[in-house]
Protein backbone atom coordinates (compact mmCIF):
# COMPACT_ATOMS: atom_id res chain seq x y z
CA UNK A 1 0.00 0.00 0.00
CA UNK A 2 1.48 3.48 -0.98
CA UNK A 3 0.94 5.81 2.18
CA UNK A 4 -1.79 8.50 1.63
CA UNK A 5 -0.52 11.92 2.92
CA UNK A 6 -2.48 14.61 1.83
CA UNK A 7 -4.14 12.55 1.01
CA UNK A 8 -13.08 6.39 -10.16
CA UNK A 9 -15.25 6.16 -10.40
CA UNK A 10 -15.21 5.99 -13.82
CA UNK A 11 -18.78 6.83 -13.99
CA UNK A 12 -17.88 10.28 -12.16
CA UNK A 13 -14.50 10.74 -14.52
CA UNK A 14 -16.72 10.21 -17.22
CA UNK A 15 -19.45 12.85 -16.25
CA UNK A 16 -17.00 15.38 -15.87
CA UNK A 17 -15.65 14.51 -19.62
CA UNK A 18 -19.20 14.76 -20.70
CA UNK A 19 -19.52 17.86 -19.28
CA UNK A 20 -16.52 19.38 -20.93
CA UNK A 21 -17.26 17.65 -24.09
CA UNK A 22 -20.61 19.50 -24.89
CA UNK A 23 -19.62 22.53 -22.88
CA UNK A 24 -16.55 23.78 -24.12
CA UNK A 25 -17.27 24.63 -27.57
CA UNK A 26 -19.82 27.23 -26.58
CA UNK A 27 -18.08 28.34 -23.49
CA UNK A 28 -14.73 29.56 -25.86
CA UNK A 29 -16.93 31.31 -28.50
CA UNK A 30 -16.49 28.27 -31.09
CA UNK A 31 -18.60 28.08 -34.25
CA UNK A 32 -18.68 24.32 -34.79
CA UNK A 33 -21.04 22.46 -37.14
CA UNK A 34 -23.25 19.85 -35.48
CA UNK A 35 -21.53 17.41 -37.82
CA UNK A 36 -18.21 17.41 -37.24
CA UNK A 37 -17.01 18.92 -40.22
CA UNK A 38 -13.89 21.66 -40.70
CA UNK A 39 -13.02 23.91 -43.71
CA UNK A 40 -9.41 23.40 -45.17
CA UNK A 41 -6.73 24.59 -43.45
CA UNK A 42 -8.93 25.11 -40.20
CA UNK A 43 -6.70 26.06 -37.20
CA UNK A 44 -6.13 23.56 -34.33
CA UNK A 45 -8.70 25.07 -32.40
CA UNK A 46 -11.65 24.95 -34.72
CA UNK A 47 -10.45 21.08 -35.16
CA UNK A 48 -10.30 20.63 -31.91
CA UNK A 49 -13.98 21.89 -31.19
CA UNK A 50 -14.94 19.66 -34.49
CA UNK A 51 -13.52 16.51 -32.75
CA UNK A 52 -15.20 17.85 -29.45
CA UNK A 53 -18.46 17.79 -31.26
CA UNK A 54 -18.03 14.60 -32.88
CA UNK A 55 -17.16 13.40 -29.39
CA UNK A 56 -20.29 14.19 -27.40
CA UNK A 57 -22.32 12.64 -30.17
CA UNK A 58 -20.43 9.49 -29.66
CA UNK A 59 -18.40 9.59 -32.96
CA UNK A 60 -15.34 8.73 -31.14
CA UNK A 61 -14.14 6.66 -34.42
CA UNK A 62 -14.62 9.90 -36.68
CA UNK A 63 -13.60 12.51 -34.01
CA UNK A 64 -9.68 10.79 -33.11
CA UNK A 65 -8.69 12.18 -37.03
CA UNK A 66 -9.60 16.09 -36.06
CA UNK A 67 -8.15 15.32 -33.13
CA UNK A 68 -4.64 13.37 -34.53
CA UNK A 69 -4.80 17.03 -37.21
CA UNK A 70 -4.98 19.49 -34.41
CA UNK A 71 -2.28 17.66 -32.23
CA UNK A 72 -0.25 17.45 -35.35
CA UNK A 73 -0.85 21.76 -35.80
CA UNK A 74 0.48 21.91 -32.55
CA UNK A 75 2.24 19.20 -30.46
CA UNK A 76 1.25 20.57 -27.25
CA UNK A 77 -2.62 20.87 -27.45
CA UNK A 78 -3.12 18.83 -24.16
CA UNK A 79 -6.99 19.14 -24.86
CA UNK A 80 -6.42 17.66 -28.13
CA UNK A 81 -4.44 15.00 -26.67
CA UNK A 82 -6.98 14.01 -23.68
CA UNK A 83 -10.06 14.14 -25.85
CA UNK A 84 -8.20 11.52 -28.52
CA UNK A 85 -7.10 9.65 -25.44
CA UNK A 86 -10.60 9.38 -24.27
CA UNK A 87 -11.49 8.52 -27.50
CA UNK A 88 -9.28 5.66 -27.72
CA UNK A 89 -10.75 4.33 -24.35
CA UNK A 90 -14.10 4.18 -25.60
CA UNK A 91 -12.97 1.96 -28.42
CA UNK A 92 -10.86 -0.37 -26.59
CA UNK A 93 -7.82 1.06 -27.23
CA UNK A 94 -6.05 1.73 -24.21
CA UNK A 95 -2.58 1.74 -25.46
CA UNK A 96 -3.13 4.38 -27.30
CA UNK A 97 -5.55 6.08 -24.52
CA UNK A 98 -2.42 5.67 -21.94
CA UNK A 99 0.48 6.66 -24.24
CA UNK A 100 -1.79 10.02 -25.01
CA UNK A 101 -2.53 10.69 -21.13
CA UNK A 102 1.22 10.12 -20.25
CA UNK A 103 1.65 12.64 -22.77
CA UNK A 104 -0.66 15.19 -21.86
CA UNK A 105 0.55 14.51 -18.67
CA UNK A 106 4.15 15.62 -19.39
CA UNK A 107 2.53 18.85 -20.60
CA UNK A 108 0.54 19.30 -17.70
CA UNK A 109 1.67 17.24 -14.43
CA UNK A 110 -0.39 18.42 -12.07
CA UNK A 111 -4.06 18.04 -13.62
CA UNK A 112 -4.99 15.05 -11.21
CA UNK A 113 -8.35 14.73 -13.09
CA UNK A 114 -5.87 13.30 -16.14
CA UNK A 115 -3.96 10.97 -13.93
CA UNK A 116 -7.38 9.39 -12.69
CA UNK A 117 -8.22 9.18 -16.60
CA UNK A 118 -4.98 7.60 -16.80
CA UNK A 119 -6.02 4.83 -14.13
CA UNK A 120 -9.25 4.34 -16.07
CA UNK A 121 -7.44 3.32 -19.07
CA UNK A 122 -4.64 1.09 -16.68
CA UNK A 123 -7.54 -0.42 -14.90
CA UNK A 124 -8.92 -1.50 -18.22
CA UNK A 125 -5.76 -2.73 -19.71
CA UNK A 126 -5.34 -4.70 -16.39
CA UNK A 127 -2.43 -2.64 -14.70
CA UNK A 128 -4.22 -2.04 -11.21
CA UNK A 129 -0.79 -1.11 -9.72
CA UNK A 130 0.30 1.51 -11.70
CA UNK A 131 -3.83 2.71 -11.79
CA UNK A 132 -3.61 2.75 -7.71
CA UNK A 133 0.27 5.07 -7.96
CA UNK A 134 -1.56 7.17 -10.74
CA UNK A 135 -5.18 7.58 -7.94
CA UNK A 136 -2.90 7.89 -4.88
CA UNK A 137 -0.58 10.89 -6.79
CA UNK A 138 -3.96 12.22 -8.41
CA UNK A 139 -5.67 13.02 -4.80
CA UNK A 140 -2.26 14.66 -3.69
CA UNK A 141 -3.04 17.39 -6.77
CA UNK A 142 -6.81 17.15 -6.41
CA UNK A 143 -8.57 20.01 -4.67
CA UNK A 144 -9.81 20.08 -1.39
CA UNK A 145 -13.58 19.17 -2.90
CA UNK A 146 -15.68 16.52 -2.19
CA UNK A 147 -16.36 15.54 -5.46
CA UNK A 148 -12.39 15.37 -6.44
CA UNK A 149 -11.99 13.40 -3.28
CA UNK A 150 -14.97 10.64 -4.51
CA UNK A 151 -13.44 10.36 -7.67
CA UNK A 152 -10.24 9.51 -6.34
CA UNK A 153 -11.66 7.40 -3.86
CA UNK A 154 -13.70 5.18 -6.04
CA UNK A 155 -10.87 4.80 -8.58
CA UNK A 156 -9.02 3.37 -5.25
CA UNK A 157 -11.68 1.36 -5.04
CA UNK A 158 -11.83 0.15 -8.04
CA UNK A 159 -7.92 -1.03 -7.34
CA UNK A 160 -9.06 -2.97 -4.06
CA UNK A 161 -6.77 -0.40 -2.12
CA UNK A 162 -10.27 -0.06 0.37
CA UNK A 163 -7.95 1.14 3.55
CA UNK A 164 -6.44 5.07 0.99
CA UNK A 165 -10.14 4.51 -0.22
CA UNK A 166 -11.57 5.38 3.37
CA UNK A 167 -8.73 7.56 3.99
CA UNK A 168 -9.54 9.66 1.69
CA UNK A 169 -13.28 9.46 1.81
CA UNK A 170 -12.53 10.54 5.15
CA UNK A 171 -11.23 14.30 3.96
CA UNK A 172 -14.78 14.05 2.35
CA UNK A 173 -16.43 13.47 5.97
CA UNK A 174 -14.10 16.65 7.16
CA UNK A 175 -15.48 19.47 4.38
CA UNK A 176 -19.30 17.87 4.74
CA UNK A 177 -19.65 16.25 8.25
CA UNK A 178 -23.39 16.51 7.91
CA UNK A 179 -23.66 14.53 4.58
CA UNK A 180 -24.94 10.96 4.93
CA UNK A 181 -24.12 9.93 1.70
CA UNK A 182 -20.18 10.10 2.64
CA UNK A 183 -20.56 7.85 5.68
CA UNK A 184 -22.32 5.79 3.62
CA UNK A 185 -19.72 5.69 1.10
CA UNK A 186 -17.24 5.06 3.67
CA UNK A 187 -18.84 2.79 5.04
CA UNK A 188 -19.07 0.31 2.14
CA UNK A 189 -15.46 0.47 1.68
CA UNK A 190 -14.64 -0.39 5.65
CA UNK A 191 -17.09 -3.09 5.21
CA UNK A 192 -15.05 -4.91 1.88
CA UNK A 193 -11.90 -4.61 4.51
CA UNK A 194 -14.36 -6.74 7.14
CA UNK A 195 -13.82 -3.00 9.03
CA UNK A 196 -17.32 -3.96 10.11
CA UNK A 197 -17.34 -2.13 13.70
CA UNK A 198 -16.08 1.16 11.83
CA UNK A 199 -18.86 0.75 9.31
CA UNK A 200 -21.61 0.10 11.48
CA UNK A 201 -20.42 3.56 13.50
CA UNK A 202 -20.56 5.44 9.67
CA UNK A 203 -24.48 3.73 8.81
CA UNK A 204 -25.44 4.91 12.48
CA UNK A 205 -24.01 8.15 11.55
CA UNK A 206 -26.21 8.20 8.53
CA UNK A 207 -28.73 7.25 9.76
CA UNK A 208 -28.64 9.63 12.68
CA UNK A 209 -28.55 12.27 9.44
CA UNK A 210 -30.74 11.23 7.08
CA UNK A 211 -34.39 11.96 6.17
CA UNK A 212 -37.28 9.79 7.59
CA UNK A 213 -38.16 7.96 4.38
CA UNK A 214 -34.20 7.14 4.07
CA UNK A 215 -33.97 5.30 7.69
CA UNK A 216 -35.38 2.22 6.76
CA UNK A 217 -33.05 1.38 4.33
CA UNK A 218 -30.16 2.53 6.26
CA UNK A 219 -31.36 0.32 9.27
CA UNK A 220 -31.68 -2.58 6.50
CA UNK A 221 -28.41 -2.04 5.98
CA UNK A 222 -27.06 -1.60 9.29
CA UNK A 223 -28.48 -5.08 10.26
CA UNK A 224 -26.34 -6.71 7.38
CA UNK A 225 -23.00 -5.16 8.40
CA UNK A 226 -24.27 -6.18 12.27
CA UNK A 227 -25.25 -9.52 11.01
CA UNK A 228 -21.70 -10.03 9.42
CA UNK A 229 -20.44 -9.00 12.51
CA UNK A 230 -21.96 -11.43 13.69
CA UNK A 231 -23.64 -9.05 16.12
CA UNK A 232 -27.01 -10.88 16.23
CA UNK A 233 -28.52 -9.04 19.02
CA UNK A 234 -27.76 -5.37 17.34
CA UNK A 235 -28.88 -6.54 13.78
CA UNK A 236 -32.13 -8.02 15.68
CA UNK A 237 -32.25 -4.65 16.87
CA UNK A 238 -31.58 -2.95 13.47
CA UNK A 239 -33.71 -4.69 11.47
CA UNK A 240 -36.62 -4.58 13.39
CA UNK A 241 -36.38 -0.68 13.48
CA UNK A 242 -36.27 -0.81 9.81
CA UNK A 243 -39.15 -2.73 9.77
CA UNK A 244 -41.07 -0.23 12.23
CA UNK A 245 -40.36 3.07 9.72
CA UNK A 246 -42.13 0.74 6.50
CA UNK A 247 -43.99 -2.07 8.18
CA UNK A 248 -45.51 -2.85 4.73
CA UNK A 249 -42.22 -4.21 2.65
CA UNK A 250 -41.95 -7.94 2.89
CA UNK A 251 -38.45 -7.72 1.83
CA UNK A 252 -37.69 -6.16 5.76
CA UNK A 253 -39.12 -9.22 6.56
CA UNK A 254 -36.97 -11.52 4.57
CA UNK A 255 -33.86 -9.73 5.64
CA UNK A 256 -35.28 -10.26 9.30
CA UNK A 257 -35.89 -13.59 9.17
CA UNK A 258 -31.84 -14.50 7.07
CA UNK A 259 -30.87 -12.85 10.53
CA UNK A 260 -32.84 -14.72 12.67
CA UNK A 261 -31.77 -17.90 10.84
CA UNK A 262 -28.22 -16.78 11.23
CA UNK A 263 -28.50 -16.61 15.30
CA UNK A 264 -30.44 -19.82 15.20
CA UNK A 265 -34.06 -18.95 15.71
CA UNK A 266 -34.85 -21.29 13.32
CA UNK A 267 -38.76 -20.83 14.80
CA UNK A 268 -38.43 -16.75 14.84
CA UNK A 269 -37.05 -16.70 11.15
CA UNK A 270 -39.93 -19.20 9.40
CA UNK A 271 -42.27 -16.55 11.40
CA UNK A 272 -40.61 -13.66 10.05
CA UNK A 273 -41.12 -15.34 6.32
CA UNK A 274 -44.78 -16.04 6.96
CA UNK A 275 -44.77 -12.04 7.81
CA UNK A 276 -43.46 -11.57 4.42
CA UNK A 277 -45.76 -13.74 2.49
CA UNK A 278 -48.73 -11.93 4.75
CA UNK A 279 -47.53 -8.34 3.71
CA UNK A 280 -47.33 -9.13 -0.48
CA UNK A 281 -44.51 -10.75 -1.18
CA UNK A 282 -44.89 -12.05 -5.19
CA UNK A 283 -43.51 -13.37 -7.84
CA UNK A 284 -40.01 -15.16 -7.46
CA UNK A 285 -39.15 -13.23 -3.76
CA UNK A 286 -42.28 -15.28 -2.81
CA UNK A 287 -40.97 -18.67 -4.19
CA UNK A 288 -37.64 -18.18 -2.57
CA UNK A 289 -39.49 -17.62 0.58
CA UNK A 290 -41.99 -20.69 0.06
CA UNK A 291 -38.27 -22.69 -0.38
CA UNK A 292 -36.77 -20.79 2.83
CA UNK A 293 -39.83 -21.72 5.20
CA UNK A 294 -39.85 -24.83 3.65
CA UNK A 295 -36.08 -25.22 4.45
CA UNK A 296 -36.66 -24.23 8.02
CA UNK A 297 -39.73 -26.52 8.48
CA UNK A 298 -37.42 -29.72 7.86
CA UNK A 299 -35.16 -28.42 10.61
CA UNK A 300 -37.63 -27.93 12.60
CA UNK A 301 -39.11 -31.67 12.11
CA UNK A 302 -42.43 -29.76 10.56
CA UNK A 303 -42.35 -32.26 7.46
CA UNK A 304 -45.84 -31.56 6.10
CA UNK A 305 -45.50 -27.92 6.55
CA UNK A 306 -42.06 -28.27 4.56
CA UNK A 307 -43.50 -30.17 1.53
CA UNK A 308 -46.69 -27.57 1.86
CA UNK A 309 -43.76 -24.82 1.13
CA UNK A 310 -41.95 -26.74 -1.30
CA UNK A 311 -44.99 -27.44 -3.21
CA UNK A 312 -45.56 -23.63 -3.31
CA UNK A 313 -42.80 -22.73 -4.31
CA UNK A 314 -43.14 -24.98 -6.85
CA UNK A 315 -46.47 -23.23 -8.04
CA UNK A 316 -44.45 -20.01 -8.65
CA UNK A 317 -41.10 -21.07 -10.14
CA UNK A 318 -40.28 -21.43 -14.03
CA UNK A 319 -36.53 -22.02 -13.65
CA UNK A 320 -36.64 -26.10 -14.52
CA UNK A 321 -33.44 -27.84 -12.82
CA UNK A 322 -35.20 -25.19 -9.78
CA UNK A 323 -38.17 -27.12 -10.50
CA UNK A 324 -36.05 -30.29 -10.12
CA UNK A 325 -34.31 -28.94 -6.60
CA UNK A 326 -37.67 -28.39 -5.14
CA UNK A 327 -38.94 -32.05 -5.81
CA UNK A 328 -36.00 -33.81 -4.87
CA UNK A 329 -36.79 -31.94 -2.01
CA UNK A 330 -39.85 -33.01 -1.17
CA UNK A 331 -38.61 -37.25 -2.67
CA UNK A 332 -36.13 -36.72 0.23
CA UNK A 333 -39.18 -35.99 2.86
CA UNK A 334 -41.06 -38.77 1.90
CA UNK A 335 -38.20 -41.10 1.51
CA UNK A 336 -37.79 -42.20 -1.91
Amino acid sequence: MIPVTRLSSRRFTYCLVVVAVVCAPLSLGWTVSTSGTVRSGSSPRDLYAAALSLQAQGKCSQAIPLFSQAIQSNHVYVNALIGRAQCAQVLGSDDVAMADFTTALQQDPHNYGVMLQRAGAEIDNGSTGRAQVDAVTAFNFAPPQVPAYLSVARTLYSVADLSDAVNVMSHAVQLLPRDAALYIQRGQYEIGMGDYARAGDDYTRAINLSLPGDKPDLYAALAQVQDQAQDYPAAVTSIAAAIGGRPQDPALYVAAASIERDAGNQAVAAQRYGEALSHGASGSQKAGVEESRGDIFVLLGKNSQAVTAYRAALALTHDSAHKAVLRAKIRAIRGH
